[in-house]
């Protein structure tokens, strides 16, 4: 985990430094629920979903020719997860609405094209990184965390106020996937200590934000 926010690091302090087409981004969404659910039986089961909420976050974005670039964001989101859900023969069927966090940190690539003007910009792009996910249960205070790989596809445009500051219109499809490993569980005994992933997420979400443009 130390390496990874090194060379995090490491890449923000690159773009920093070449800055001749750099721009700052703010983001704030509201990202619509998604359900889960896995059923192997009457005594094993579990259905929920992740609530819609606001997710907010930053990217750093570099435009290498006025019609490409990549950018690094980290996206963050808290929220909660109602559960259903049975564990075993001897254990009783439960509800309990999980605190749930996304921490997202991505690396993607936008083409972009301009009006004729400069002043609306549409830019449609994708990601791919890493989810870090954090729960905790409020009945009995577990806590479980996993990391999973991440993507995401976006499409949207800036709207120019200045020469150096726009408004950001967005829309975003965000999913992790299950095949990563590191799933929330619930334990042997029928103690909740988290979600078995089975069933990838999904998380559409609208929104915008502010960019500042550094350089030209």
């Amino acid at each position: 985990m130390k390496k990874f926010y090194f060379l995090l690091l490491l890449s923000t302090t690159t773009l920093l430094t070449s800055a001749q087409s750099l721009r700052i981004n703010g983001y704030g969404a509201y990202v619509f629920e998604d359900g889960y659910d896995s059923f192997y039986d009457n005594n094993n089961y579990y259905k929920g979903q992740v609530d819609g909420g606001f997710q907010g976050g930053v990217g750093i974005e570099y435009l290498f020719t006025p019609q490409y670039c990549i950018e690094m964001m980290y996206l963050r989101r808290s929220t909660h997860a109602p559960t259903n859900f049975k564990s075993g023969v001897a254990s009783q069927q439960k509800d309990i609405n999980f605190d749930l966090v996304h921490d997202y940190v991505m690396l993607g690539s936008d083409g972009h094209m301009s009006s004729h003007d400069g002043k609306v910009e549409g830019y449609v792009g994708i990601f791919a990184g890493l989810l870090f996910a954090s729960l905790d249960n409020p009945e009995n205070n577990d806590h479980a965390s996993s990391t999973k790989f991440a993507w995401a596809i976006r499409g949207g445009c800036n709207i120019w106020a200045s020469d150096k500051f726009g408004i950001k219109l967005q829309t975003q499809l965000i999913s992790s996937l299950r095949s990563a490993g590191g799933d929330f569980y619930f334990d042997p005994y029928g103690n909740p200590v988290g979600l078995s992933t089975y069933s990838s997420l999904f998380q559409f979400g609208l929104g915008g934000g502010l960019t500042y443009r550094i350089g030209k």
